[in-house]
């Protein structure tokens, strides 16, 4: 209907209500899923791999630009944003904190928040939000100079 944010917030109140129900996360996976055109899916695909190139050849900016890309075509992808996030907690470390990355580690948290324990990638989920949060508590805050 053209109203993808409410459809987003409805589709997260019916996860939450039926939090121990398969068949309905599966329904709105399902329904998010749904929203993606194939050519959209191809084209994340390909930047995914483009960031993994870059990631393998140490050009660590270019590696989250293109999985920032990759995000804004399948916010809700599990994997896709769990590698972002490595990779933006990798330069957090190396920057020694900045407030601006771990904002966005926020927002990517945030768009997988839907998974479920079931999920494979559930455990990375849960130990990358742990070492956000971690981060965010325990690292003064500097610019990136």
């Amino acid at each position: 209907m053209g109203k993808p944010e409410q459809a987003e917030i409805a589709l997260n109140n019916i996860s939450k209500l039926y939090e121990n129900d398969n068949q309905a996360a599966q329904l709105a996976a399902s329904l998010r899923e749904s929203n993606t055109t194939q050519e959209t899916k191809i084209e994340a695909v390909r930047l995914t791999k483009e960031g993994i190139k870059h990631h393998s050849s140490g050009e660590l900016d270019k590696a989250i630009d293109a999985l920032q890309k990759a995000c804004k075509l399948t916010p809700h992808h599990i994997s896709v944003n769990l590698n972002l996030l490595q990779l933006l907690l990798k330069k957090l470390k190396m920057a020694h904190s900045n407030t601006s990355i771990l904002a966005q580690c926020t927002i990517y948290l945030k768009n997988i928040r839907h998974i479920k324990q079931e999920h494979t990638e559930y455990k990375r989920y849960i130990q990358i939000k742990k070492l956000v949060s971690k981060t965010n508590r325990d690292k003064p805050l500097q610019p990136i100079k």
